[in-house]
């Protein structure tokens, strides 16, 4: 599960999670930097999983990503939970 809690944003970078949908297990997040941010080489945006129930493989999925109005494809990462 994803607690939104946990979510930390990038000096300079302000950012916020909106309400977690546990039956889709989908969270939106957004964020802007004012000026920008040039900094590339830190993570914009970190967060905690944890297992919940048994322990199984799973994805974590970036879509409709959007920066300085240029869209970025969808990411899919996948997790070996062991």
């Amino acid at each position: 599960t994803l607690d939104s809690s946990t979510f930390s944003f990038l000096t300079g970078f302000s950012g916020l999670p909106g309400a977690e949908n546990t039956l889709t297990g989908t969270v939106e997040v957004g964020g802007y930097a004012l000026p920008y941010t040039t900094d590339f080489v830190s993570p914009l945006v970190q967060f905690d999983l944890a297992a919940s129930g048994s322990l199984a493989d799973t994805t974590l999925s970036l879509s409709e990503i959007l920066i300085d109005d240029v869209s970025y494809p969808d990411q899919t990462l996948f997790l070996d939970i062991v």
